[in-house]
C-alpha cells in the first residue's frame, strides 16, 4: 500500500489508518511537506516535523493530527508492505535475488545501457540553468515547474 496522507482544513484535521492484515508487515512514513504532526497508535504518541521519516506498529490504528499550533497544510507518504520471501542482492541501483544475477545485471548494463543510449554521448546533461527537469501540460500550456492548482491560474 502506498497512501499520501494531507491533512488540510480546520486545526483538528486527523486521519486514521486501519491497522495490516498480517504480522509480517511493515509500515512507514515520510513528513514532507507542512507543520509538525502528531502520530499515535495504541498507547505511543510521537511527534514528527517535515523532512523526517519513522517506522509505524502496522498492527495497530495509526492516527495522524496536525501538532498544536501547525495550520498548514500538511503532506506525508505512508509506504506499506509484505515481505515476499526472498533473498535479496543489491549493489548501487540493482536490486535482484542473487549476487549472480547482480553480476550479470552488470554485464548486461555495459553492454546495451538497457535498449541503449539515444544520444551521441554517455555524458548527456542538462544545462545548469535549467531548474527542473520535469515538465507538465495542463489546457495545452506548458510549465516547467510545479503546475499551477486551478485553471484561473493560468
Amino acid at each position: 500500500m502506498v497512501a499520501l496522507i494531507e491533512l488540510d482544513g480546520d486545526g483538528d484535521a486527523s486521519v486514521t489508518i486501519p491497522p495490516a492484515s498480517y504480522e509480517s508487515t511493515t509500515r512507514a512514513i515520510y513528513h514532507f511537506e507542512g507543520g509538525a504532526v502528531i502520530i499515535s497508535g495504541g498507547d505511543e504518541k510521537h511527534g514528527l516535523s517535515p523532512s523526517s521519516g519513522a517506522q509505524l506498529t502496522p498492527l495497530l490504528p495509526t492516527t495522524f493530527k496536525r501538532a498544536p499550533g501547525n495550520l498548514t497544510k500538511t503532506k506525508m507518504l505512508v509506504l506499506q508492505g509484505r515481505s515476499i520471501g526472498e533473498p535479496v542482492a543489491k549493489h548501487g541501483p540493482f536490486v535482484m535475488n542473487s549476487e549472480d544475477e547482480i553480476r550479470q545485471t552488470f554485464i548486461d548494463y555495459q553492454k546495451t545501457r538497457f535498449g541503449g543510449w539515444p544520444w551521441d554521448s554517455a555524458d548527456k546533461t542538462h544545462p545548469r540553468e535549467t531548474a527542473r527537469f520535469a515538465r507538465y501540460t495542463v489546457e495545452g500550456k506548458e510549465f516547467e515547474d510545479r503546475p499551477p492548482t486551478s485553471a484561473q491560474n493560468i
